[in-house]
């Protein structure tokens, strides 16, 4: 097993009182960042952070967090035992 979980963020409230009356995320990014595309590109969390964090690398850590039981099997048996 592997589990991990992404940072999180809160949506500006622009986005979210979109995305609560029904858009989707990514045409909400659309509308409001005036752009086309969005989810394809750089997904909500590279508009928020201008690219410092694309949608790649916002679940990258997560990837690698949830491989950690993976890695250390044979060097030390029994570390991710309960």
């Amino acid at each position: 097993w592997g589990v991990a979980r992404t940072g999180s963020f809160a949506l500006p409230p622009r986005l979210a009182a979109l995305v609560k009356s029904g858009v989707e995320l990514g045409d909400a990014d659309d509308r409001v960042f005036g752009d086309s595309g969005s989810k394809r590109k750089g997904g909500t969390v590279g508009k928020l952070t201008r690219g410092l964090v694309d949608r790649t690398a916002y679940y990258e850590h997560a990837m690698h967090l949830a491989l950690a039981p993976f890695v250390h099997g044979e060097e030390f048996p029994g570390l991710y035992d309960a």
